[in-house]
């Protein structure tokens, strides 16, 4: 068989129209193949299922307000008054325990906390900084440069959440906790990618093939710069000791009665709810990643967001609504769990 050489010729042309700093916008936009339209109407369906949740959220709760209301001005006098105002609805009654720490692991549950709000952080940063356009979609090593910088920044506001819940829980263990927060979601991140990095050495793949200067940077952002923001943080939380409630915990706490709300499907609804609120979203970055398309709508992804959270707060309160109304007060794992049911989703 004979060897067949391809030969190409191209022609540069000047184009005196575009300006210097827009010269990638034409890769960027990759002529208009995601209509703009598309990305408001995932904002729009986003906001019309918030507006749904907490408008339902707030017809309750003024109902029970408006029956509490009327109980109390149906009693004859101020004695009975007095001795039956706590008695109006049924989740008044575990008054007392609703903000009983919880009784699995305090510890881990301020952990998460404060690993949560040191995530959070970072996203809304670099997803600020994106839409002021100091972060250019083309330039992918600035994101994840800035990823991992904002994100050992913030380890100051993972401590000091952790120690303000944990004061809150009553703990004790107070450096454990610290050193969970600091080592525990960094830990995993890191062991997980160095088992993805010996697998790819082990079949030969040039993914493997990472700088030890890089591993070096990292190892050194992660002990060096996050770890004690994270001990700084902690002692700044311990300063201001715990947070400020509105009720007593009582000793000895409240038998809670067998019939309670169907955990799995709650968590199997509320996730639905929370993905669905910015999946549209979802989907186009995942396309940025595996397709090779840029995502350059950081305005309203930053939007997005801002639905999102406030779709899990609102799902998250009606259901411990829900679950106050059956006189169960061990809420605070599975409010947690109920607004992070939606990592499952989007995993």
């Amino acid at each position: 068989h004979g060897r067949v050489l391809f030969t190409y010729d191209v022609t540069w042309e000047e184009d005196k129209w575009v300006d210097w700093p827009s010269r990638w916008d034409i890769y960027v936009n990759m002529d208009n193949a995601i209509p703009f339209y598309i990305h408001w109407m995932s904002i729009g369906n986003a906001l019309i299922l918030l507006f749904g949740i907490w408008t339902i959220l707030a017809i309750l709760m003024v109902r029970d307000r408006r029956s509490d209301v009327k109980y109390y001005e149906s009693l004859a006098t101020d004695e009975e008054k007095a001795e039956r105002i706590i008695e109006l609805t049924v989740w008044k009654l575990v008054h007392a325990d609703i903000f009983r720490p919880p009784a699995c692991s305090p510890l881990l549950l301020a952990s998460c906390c404060g690993t949560g709000a040191q995530l959070l952080c970072t996203a809304f940063w670099v997803i600020v900084l994106a839409a002021m356009g100091f972060l250019h979609p083309v330039r992918r090593g600035y994101f994840l440069m800035a990823m991992l910088v904002l994100y050992a920044l913030h380890g100051s506001v993972a401590g000091y959440v952790t120690a303000r819940f944990y004061r809150t829980f009553y703990g004790e263990s107070w450096r454990k906790a610290v050193a969970c927060t600091a080592l525990g979601f960094p830990g995993i991140v890191f062991g997980v990618w160095v088992m993805v990095d010996i697998v790819a050495f082990w079949q030969g793949s040039t993914y493997a093939d990472i700088p030890s200067r890089a591993v070096f940077v990292l190892i050194s952002l992660w002990l060096a710069v996050s770890t004690p923001l994270v001990l700084l943080g902690a002692h700044i939380g311990y300063k201001r000791g715990a947070i400020g409630v509105l009720a007593r915990t009582r000793r000895v706490p409240r038998q809670i009665p067998a019939k309670t709300i169907n955990l799995p499907l709650w968590f199997a609804v509320v996730g639905v709810a929370n993905v669905s609120a910015c999946y549209i979203e979802f989907y186009l970055i995942h396309d940025s990643m595996w397709i090779g398309q840029y995502y350059n709508t950081f305005g309203i992804l930053l939007l997005g967001l801002v639905v999102f959270l406030l779709t899990c707060a609102g799902s998250a309160t009606f259901f411990n609504f829900a679950k106050l109304h059956v006189e169960d007060h061990h809420w605070w794992w599975h409010s947690f769990g109920m607004a992070g049911s939606s990592g499952i989703g989007f995993f």
